[in-house]
C-alpha cells in the first residue's frame, strides 16, 4: 500500500506515494519535528508508521545512525489545532480524522498574504526534462495531475477525462502573471537502493500573486497540503502562502 500501490496501474504514469514525511527546519533546540501526512487508504496504516519509527529507535538515523528517542506525537486537525496521541500503537487508531481534502480546505487557517514560498526543491518535468524557470500554468496542472492520481490510487476515484483537464486549463492560464523570484538549487541526498549520492534540485524561492489567492485558493491550500513534484514523498515541493 505504502511503496507500490502504483505498480499494477500502467494508465498512471508516476505514480504518487500515498504518504509525505517533511521534517520542518530545526529549532536547534534538540528536538526535531517530523510532519506525516497520509492519504485515503493510508490513513488506515497509522499504527504501523508509528512502528516503524519506533523500531527505527534500534538502529538509528543516517549514515551515522544518530541515536534519536520519540518526545510525542500529535495529530494535526484541519483548522490548524492538534490534538496528542497514544505511542501506543494499539491506541493510535484512536484519532479524530481522516478528514476529506474539502475539510482541510474549507477549515484552513484563511490567509490574506499575497507571497508563496517554496520551501523544499519543487520538480517539474515537462517532455521528459525538469523545468528551471516556472510556468505556472503548467504547474497548476501538474498540481490536478498529481490530486487525480492519489484520488484513483488511494480512495477508488476516477479519472477527471479531458474536459475537466481543458476546462482547468482555462482555469489556471490567468496565473502566468504571477511574478516570481525562485533559483534552480540542486539538493543531495544518500540512495540506499543505488548505494550513491544523488542530486534531486529544483525550485526555491518565493512567489507573488496578483491577489492573495488569485482566484485559486482552493489550490494554494492543496499544494501546501500534499506539496509539488517529484520526490514530493520525501518532503521535496514543500509549498506554503506567507506575510
Amino acid at each position: 500500500m505504502l511503496f507500490e500501490k502504483g505498480a499494477n496501474r500502467p494508465d498512471i504514469r508516476d505514480a504518487p506515494r500515498g504518504y509525505i514525511l517533511y521534517p520542518p527546519p530545526t529549532t536547534n533546540n534538540g528536538h526535531d519535528e517530523l510532519e506525516i501526512t497520509l492519504v485515503g487508504e493510508c490513513t488506515k496504516l497509522l499504527p504501523v508508521v508509528v512502528a516503524a519509527i519506533q523500531e527505527g529507535r534500534s538502529v538509528g538515523l543516517g549514515a551515522k545512525r544518530n541515536a534519536y528517542t520519540i518526545s510525542g506525537l500529535w495529530e494535526k486537525l484541519p483548522d490548524g489545532r492538534q490534538q496528542e496521541l497514544s505511542l501506543n500503537t494499539e491506541a493510535t487508531t484512536d484519532v479524530a480524522g481522516p478528514f476529506p481534502l474539502e475539510e482541510w480546505i474549507l477549515k484552513a487557517p484563511k490567509s490574506t498574504a499575497s507571497q508563496v514560498f517554496f520551501l523544499t526543491p519543487v520538480r517539474l518535468r515537462k517532455q521528459g526534462k525538469y523545468i528551471d524557470k516556472m510556468v505556472w500554468p503548467f504547474f497548476f496542472t501538474t498540481i490536478a495531475s498529481r490530486l487525480e492520481a492519489l484520488n484513483c490510487l488511494y480512495h477508488s476515484g476516477k479519472p477527471l477525462g479531458r474536459e475537466t483537464f481543458l476546462k482547468l486549463q482555462t482555469l489556471f492560464e490567468p496565473t502566468a502573471r504571477i511574478s516570481d523570484d525562485l533559483q534552480w538549487v540542486d539538493y543531495t541526498r544518500f540512495s540506499n537502493r543505488q548505494h550513491r549520492k544523488v542530486i534531486m534540485g529544483g525550485l526555491i524561492g518565493s512567489a507573488c500573486c496578483d491577489t492573495p489567492q488569485n482566484g485559486l485558493e482552493a489550490w494554494w491550500q492543496t499544494v501546501s497540503l500534499l506539496h509539488a513534484g517529484k520526490g514530493a514523498s520525501m518532503g521535496l515541493g514543500r509549498v506554503v502562502l506567507g506575510t
